[in-house]
């Protein structure tokens, strides 16, 4: 189960200008405040090393985006938004603007209607961005069809976006070829006369189901699902206020007073982390998205310099932070994120601050000698 908000999005910007580290926000229709995004990991090569901003495309037909005089808490909890949080973190799934979908080019009124005369819906080809991550509420998916987006360069200018439609795609009327093709959603009508809405993504060959690219485990999955309701059914239980005020107390009495505990002692059930010396660096990177995505229910996020591989960030979290006393597990309860950044463990990254702050010392100490030397300079 996935939390979609592909409906709700109507805009964002997303950076992957540095290695290992996806950032942004997203714009949801009838709400102020945005989404921010502090992920870990990288897009797909398409969009790897890349900044851009994206829009959706305007609503076809008479299509009401929000209710006159409704507060944002109501419109949260129109859209089943409540407990949803609002800084995501997490580590990045399938990230790309590659993809190509068939989209019925009507109103949701003339498709149900074409659908009751039988009649074929006009399809087309269409690019889609496919947003997926796991966070606090699990696994989160936006598709975008037929976006407008625009790639920002070093410069901050647009730069120019050459993506074309493949020119071998089947008719978009055909119907989907079994065992490949793009993502479809469905649109059909049941014995009742209702409209039934249907992931139409073609499955896998049993030998590639079972592959090693698979980041998040069948069982992992549901785990997070279950952790995830929970997590709603709890935030969304008596005011809103009233629980911001009592995640504000718990986190300053978790401050002052709070034991810091393992990371690894988060966890109720007991977790077989393999060991890094038996792993490759693509398995040790599965591995390492499997815990931080753990984590992120926790509210507990590992930022990883560029400097490190997924090896090393995943040797820290298991031979290292997972055994230290590192994390307030009050504040793990509330609604906050704590922070890890493997910046403080790199000796690069250390390099290079120690050189800036010399760097920033130094032109201090020039500018305060030409400030006396000007002082001393007779009129």
């Amino acid at each position: 189960m996935a939390f979609r908000l592909g409906e709700l999005v109507v805009c964002g910007e997303i950076f992957n200008t540095k290695k290992n580290s996806v950032h942004g926000w997203l714009g949801l229709r009838g709400i102020d405040r945005p989404v921010k995004l502090e992920l870990t990991g990288d897009c797909d090569p398409d969009l790897a090393g890349r900044h851009f901003r994206f829009e959706a495309p305007p609503p076809v037909g008479n299509q009401q985006e929000d209710s006159p005089g409704e507060s944002e808490e109501q419109t949260i909890e129109r859209l089943n938004l409540k407990g949803f949080a609002w800084l995501q973190i997490g580590t990045t799934g399938t990230m790309t603007a590659d993809h190509q979908v068939k989209h019925a080019d009507c109103s949701v009124e003339e498709l149900c209607m074409r659908l009751r005369l039988k009649e074929p819906p006009p399809m087309r080809w269409v690019r889609c961005l496919y947003l997926e991550w796991y966070s606090q509420n699990g696994r989160v998916v936006i598709e975008l069809p037929d976006p407008v987006i625009e790639f920002i360069g070093q410069d901050g200018q647009p730069e120019p976006d050459d993506w074309k439609l493949p020119e071998d795609l089947p008719p978009a009327n055909a119907p989907p070829e079994p065992g490949g093709g793009p993502s479809i959603t469905a649109f059909r009508m049941n014995e009742d006369g209702e409209i039934e809405i249907t992931d139409e993504t073609p499955c896998l060959d049993e030998d590639e189901t079972e592959d090693e690219f698979k980041l998040i485990p069948d069982e992992l999955q549901r785990q997070l699902d279950a952790q995830s309701r929970e997590v709603d059914k709890a935030l969304s239980s008596g005011d809103e206020q009233d629980s911001i005020t009592r995640d504000l107390e718990a986190m300053d009495e978790a401050l002052e007073k709070g034991e810091r505990v393992p990371l690894g002692s988060l966890f109720d059930e007991t977790i077989k982390l393999p060991k890094p010396d038996r792993l490759t660096e693509h398995e040790a990177e599965v591995e390492l998205k499997g815990l931080l995505t753990r984590l992120a229910m926790f509210g507990v996020a590992l930022h990883i310099c560029e400097h490190f591989t997924a090896l090393d960030a995943y040797r820290l979290l298991v031979e290292g932070l997972c055994k230290e006393d590192v994390a307030f597990a009050e504040i793990c309860k509330t609604g906050w994120v704590q922070h890890f950044d493997t910046a403080e463990y790199c000796e690069a990254c250390q390099a290079e601050f120690d050189r800036k702050f010399e760097e920033e010392q130094r032109q201090r100490q020039e500018d305060a000698d030409d400030m006396n030397a000007d002082d001393d300079m007779p009129f």
